[in-house]
């Protein structure tokens, strides 16, 4: 027998009375996974502005793919108005983010625009699943109430997105970044694959923005672990003491997530590079010097008896 459960979700607009039915809208956000986690963003929007109050977003999930919501952080623009939120689990498969506002004044103020509130974070439990996060609605009724001046009112359901695809493009085990030789060698290792087209590499130097180096193609679909190695050759040649390095992922369908950065060091080596052509010559010499310090130099051109 199957047993259907409503839950309502609070919400307090402590503002001027509303003279039309306030429509709202809930949606997910930025889901990746990394670590054995999977994180998401949960959002809220409203057709007309007010402040945020006390509240409970509820919403089912796959426990099958996914366990164990926990908030791992919270964008509240007045932290002394409100408590800390919390992640709740009011029965087996479902989160409730719960809000609660300690003062009788505006909170987050909520306008038409999705207003990012919280991020939870999940324990994966099978990486080859789909999530299914999904806001709780019946029969198309609104299954969130908004309080006006402490006279509640059912308000209209507007669009609410749920996140039920494939949860789990990549899940990235490591990702290095070591020195060999002239070269940077790049590794990184990959627990599964779900519809991965290919992984751009990416570097920036401190400080500034990253750009594309390279591309490597994916598996596609693997559940095995599976290592990639990048050379970037001739790293010397970029003046820099600090190398950073990241790894897009790019799904099938154009979505895609980042790897961890790691950083490269170049502390402590000379960068010292010297380039002669052609060779033998006659009457034209070309040297080429790069180092990562700026300093003076001097050649000597010595022929084969030992004179300037």
């Amino acid at each position: 027998m199957r047993v259907n459960y409503t839950f309502f979700v609070l919400i307090m607009l402590l503002s001027g009375s509303l003279s039309a039915q306030t429509v709202y809208e809930l949606n997910f956000s930025n889901a990746e996974s990394n670590g054995g986690q999977f994180c998401v963003d949960v959002n809220i929007g409203f057709d007309v502005a007010g402040g945020l109050a006390t509240s409970n977003l509820v919403f089912t999930f796959n426990t099958s793919a996914i366990r164990n919501p926990v908030l791992s952080s919270h964008v509240l623009s007045t932290p002394l108005v409100y408590q800390v939120p919390t992640v709740t689990q009011p029965i087996e498969g479902t989160a409730s983010v719960n809000i609660v506002l300690n003062a009788a004044t505006f909170g987050q103020s909520i306008g038409n625009t999705p207003t990012q509130l919280a991020r939870i974070c999940f324990d994966i439990e099978t990486p080859n699943e789909t999530v299914d996060l999904t806001w709780i609605v019946d029969d198309n009724a609104a299954t969130v109430v908004f309080m006006d001046q402490a006279i509640p009112q059912q308000l209209a359901p507007g669009t609410l997105l749920d996140f039920n695809g494939s949860n789990f493009p990549v899940e990235w085990l490591d990702f290095t970044a070591k020195r060999a030789d002239e070269d940077a060698l790049l590794s990184w290792t990959t627990a599964s694959e779900t519809n991965n087209s290919h992984f751009e590499v990416e570097r920036a130097f401190e400080g500034q923005e990253f750009t594309v180096i390279g591309q490597m193609e994916g598996i596609g679909n693997s559940s095995n672990q599976t290592t990639y190695d990048f050379v970037d050759r001739d790293i010397l040649r970029l003046g820099e003491r600090k190398l950073i390095y990241r790894i897009k992922q790019i799904d099938l369908d154009g979505e895609f997530s980042y790897s961890p950065q790691a950083e490269l060091s170049l502390d402590g080596i000379s960068g010292l590079l010297v380039t002669a052509f052609p060779n033998a010559f006659q009457d034209q010499l070309n040297v080429i010097y790069r180092s990562l310090e700026e300093e003076e130099i001097q050649i000597s051109i010595v022929n084969l008896q030992g004179l300037e």
